[in-house]
Order: C-alpha cells, then structure tokens, then sequence
C-alpha cells in the first residue's frame, strides 16, 4: 500500500472523533451517507500528506481569529449568492457529455457519431464555449461555471453552516487539526457540486475527467440528477496513491487495462470495463500497417517539473544520464522525444532551457511534433520505451512494447513499477547503474519479435457506445 495513503488512513483514525462528528453533521444537514463524507476527508488527508500539512491544518489559538474571519468571510460569499444568485431552467436529456477541458474532443467525437438517435447534450464549466466537435449533434450545450453558486445551493450551505462555528472551533481545540479548513472545502465542494446538477434529469453522464469524480460529486449528482454516472480514463493513473486517483465513484469506469482497474484504491464502482486508451485506439484506427520497422532501440518520452519541483533535480540528473549513455553506446539508437507544446505556459522555459542544455550537444535524436508524427508514431517505432513516470508507459504495455522505469515515487507507488521485473526498474541516479540497466534491457528485447500493431486491438469508443446503448 502507498505511504501516503496509508498515512492518511492512520491520521484520519488518530482524529476519528472530530471526522466522525463532521460525517454527523453532513449527514443530518445534507443527508449525505457518513462513508460518503468520511471517504471525501481521506481522500482530501491523502492530497494534504503529499504537499505537507499546510500550516493552516496545525492549531493554534493564535489563528482563532484568522479562522473567524475566514469561515464568516465564506459565509458572506454564500449569502451573497443566496441575494442574487439564479436558478438553473430543468433540462432532461438522455446523455449528457462532461467537457470539463478543450482535451474532451479526444475522447467524444467518436462515440457521439456512434449515438446517432440517443438525445445527447453537452456541458461545460467554460462562458465563452470552445469548439466542441459534433456541436450540431447536441440538443443543447448547457454552461455552468464552477464559481457560479445557484441561490438554492447557496442557502442549503448557508443555513446549515452558518452558526455552526463554534464547533467546528471546539474540535479544533480538543483534535489539533484545522477542522475550519476542512469544513470551508467540503462546503465549497459541495455548494458547486449542487448548483452544476440543478435541474438536470439525466439517464446517463459520461466523463472523461475520470479523477475529478470525488465521493461527495459523485452522492450529489447520483442523488440529484443522474442515473448512471460513467467515467472514462483519461490518463494512465500511473501513482496508485496519489489523492486524485484515489475514492473515485461512479458506476461504470472504462479503464485501460483491467489489471490497473483492480488496483484503484478506495474506487466505488460497479462495473469495471477494459476498454484501452481511446486516443491510442483513435491513433491505431489510422494506420494501415500491421508491423512497424524499429527506427530506435530506446525512445525516452520527456516531462515538464517546473523547479522547485521535488524531483526536479532528480529529473535533470536522469537526462544527464541519457544523454551521456548515448555518447559511451553509440551502438544504441536512442532518442528523446519532446513533450507536446513543452514550453506552454511560460513557466516552462526555464525547465527545457535546463534540459535542452544537457541533450543538445550530445548524439540524442531529438524527436519533436510535426504534421506527420506523434508521440505515438514514435512509441510504435521503438524497442524500449523509457521514462521517469509517464503514463505513455501505460500506452506501452497496451502494444507490448516493453518499458524501464527511471525512479519512482515511493510516496504515491507506481503502477508501471509494481509490475516491472526488477531489471526494467532503474532506482538510482548513479551513472554506472543507469547504463548497466539500460544496456541490459536494451540487449534483452532487441532482437525480440516486434508486432506492436494488431487487428484486434480494442475500439475504445465502439465498446462505449455499445454500452451506453445497452444501458438506454
């Protein structure tokens, strides 16, 4: 089990009595169930053990009233919403599409093509609309911007709140952790969930914003709104004990790989479904060919840590190392393939400034986006993919193209990692150890048989159709 959530469990029964108490409150107030809440706060306790405690969940008399001001300055928002706040119109449709992201074509486009006599509808957090692909295929785009609190949502928060300060302050006092901070994002969490479901009567919403599931959103909109909540993995989930892969609830979770289904943690669901990676079934749909030639022995896919970071350096000392093993092995085609758009946002710069300095003197291939290849042109031209914790080693293992993990994350665990044999593990920055991995590994699939390109592979988006229909 991951440190972090195993640490979060423990910290969770070390105050049971000022959680409990919070579980009894929302219960009565809201009628959530008590494991709703209680599976909320852990996963809420395992994001707050990753960052470190903030100092704002230690107690402390001497914020007794920094925490007064807050929770009523919370209190005033809601009331604000309460006076001029609006209601949402009712709006029934059979399914409804979660575009939470501009990245929501990726995974739709297909599968609304394939419902073409379903009523379908969209919905989006965003005021100024992106282009949605298939727009024409929806009855309606519904907006709901996440800050935008409905005057019912406000006043159920509200009444329930509002003079409850004093204990939730006690709590404080007696358990020594910010119950305060853990009140205010449970409210907000819920005030937004309640206003984006108004109205809404909807036989079944798909999303593909899987990780932003939480216990809570998914009691709301089960309660309020939806009747089958599906969800779509968008990612490869690669740190098993990271807090926003951790507690997801929904009904019916189209994954991957079943082996990575099986290892959610805390995930409430009642049918899990292998389905692959829709854009790597998107990308394989296109291509004619059943083999691909190996262009390169290892491609090594890059990411962004910004510094600061805390495996930012660890990261740099990993490239350093790359691009030394390509100058000692010029045997051994190896190739670093860019991140796409690596220097957006801004914050970028200095990190690939950083990187660029330690790859572009040496004999690394430089593989970088262009109208006629992707990452995924270069992970099917490949015999090794390498990578510190990228879920295109997840992509990887779909085509059985064998990957070598560069670190781990102890705290959070990682997927790839728990089911690598030892010699496609390289835990060490040290030189000697990197390039004694990475030759063996190198030496043990070269001549391997490649058939990365299969017939057979899954139709991401024709299995969710089908299910969508079948549950129609």
């Amino acid at each position: 089990m991951p440190k972090a959530f195993f640490d979060a469990d423990a910290l969770y029964n070390k105050h049971t009595i000022a959680f409990s108490h919070l579980e009894h409150v929302f219960y009565l107030e809201h009628g959530i169930p008590k494991e709703i809440t209680a599976c909320t706060i852990k996963q809420r306790l395992i994001g707050a053990l990753l960052r470190g405690l903030p100092s704002s969940w230690l107690n402390g008399f001497d914020l007794a009233l920094f925490s007064f001001f807050r929770f009523y300055a919370a209190m005033l928002y809601l009331l604000i919403f309460v006076m001029i706040g609006k209601s949402y119109k009712p709006f029934r449709c059979d399914v409804l599409f979660d575009y939470w992201d501009t990245a929501a074509n990726d995974f739709y486009s297909e599968i609304v093509d394939r419902l073409p006599n379903v009523d379908k509808a969209a919905i989006s957090p965003f005021s100024r609309i992106f282009e949605i692909a298939n727009a024409s295929s929806f009855s309606k785009i519904l907006i709901r911007p996440p800050r935008f609190i409905t005057r019912n949502a406000a006043w159920q928060v509200l009444k329930a709140h509002f003079f409850k300060y004093r204990q939730y302050r006690v709590l404080e006092k007696a358990q020594g952790i910010s119950i305060i901070d853990l009140v205010l994002r449970l409210i907000n969490e819920l005030a937004q969930h309640l206003s984006a479901v108004e109205g809404l009567k909807i036989k079944a919403l798909i999303s593909a914003n899987d990780n932003g599931y939480s216990p809570l959103r998914y009691h709301v909109y089960k309660s309020k709104a939806v009747e089958q909540l599906l969800l779509i993995q968008n990612g490869g989930r690669v740190e098993v004990g990271a807090h926003y892969n951790c507690y997801i609830h929904c009904d019916t979770y189209f994954g991957w790989l079943q082996d990575r289904n099986n290892q959610f943690l805390g995930m409430v669901c009642k049918n899990k479904m292998e389905v692959g990676s829709m854009r790597l079934s998107n990308f394989l749909k296109k291509q004619k060919l059943l083999s691909v030639p190996n262009r390169y022995d290892v491609v090594f896919f890059e990411q962004i840590l910004t510094e600061g970071h805390p495996r930012y350096d660890e990261y740099l000392r990993i490239i350093e190392n790359l691009a030394r093993f390509s100058v000692e092995n010029p045997g051994i085609r190896v190739a670093y393939r860019n991140r796409n758009f690596r220097r957006s946002p801004k914050s970028n710069s200095g990190t690939c400034n950083a990187i660029d300095g330690r790859i572009l003197n040496s004999p690394l291939i430089i593989l970088t986006d262009s109208s006629l290849t992707s990452s995924y042109d270069d992970l099917i031209s490949t015999h090794l993919v390498a990578a510190m914790d990228s879920s295109l080693r997840c992509e990887a293992l779909i085509l059985n193209v064998p990957v070598i993990s560069c670190s781990h994350h102890a705290e959070v665990d990682d997927y790839v990692v728990n089911i690598s044999p030892p010699e496609f593990i390289i835990d060490s920055t040290e030189y000697q150890q990197f390039e004694s991995s990475l030759k063996r590994a190198v030496n043990k699939i070269r001549n391997a048989p490649q058939n990365k390109l299969s017939e057979n592979f899954l139709d991401t988006s024709q299995l969710i159709a089908q299910h969508i229909l079948w549950l129609l």
